[in-house]
């Protein structure tokens, strides 16, 4: 939950300087990595770093998602389509 709610802070403003897709591939990248070190953990500790960095990896999908909504649409249609993604994922 920390790692999520840490990497929400710095994946929008790093996509709107370097771009969305980049920050998309890096964030699945991390996200790999760390699924990887889950797998082969040595120890606990190992264990909760993997997957720290697993949850600051996957906030890129959901902060790039909202981010691409704000993009393409305009403010009226945009505030629609969040609401939709929003109770979409409260179900």
């Amino acid at each position: 939950m920390a790692g999520f709610a840490l990497a929400q802070l710095f994946v929008g403003p790093v996509s709107d300087h370097f771009g969305r897709k980049p920050v998309m591939v890096a964030g699945l990248a991390l996200f790999l990595a760390a699924s990887l070190l889950c797998v082969v953990a040595p120890t606990i500790e190992w264990l909760l770093v993997g997957r720290f960095l697993q949850a600051f990896g996957g906030a890129a999908g959901p902060v790039l998602a909202r981010a691409a909504v704000r993009d393409i649409y305009d403010p009226i249609a945009a505030g629609r389509a969040l609401s939709h993604m929003a109770s979409t994922m409260a179900l």
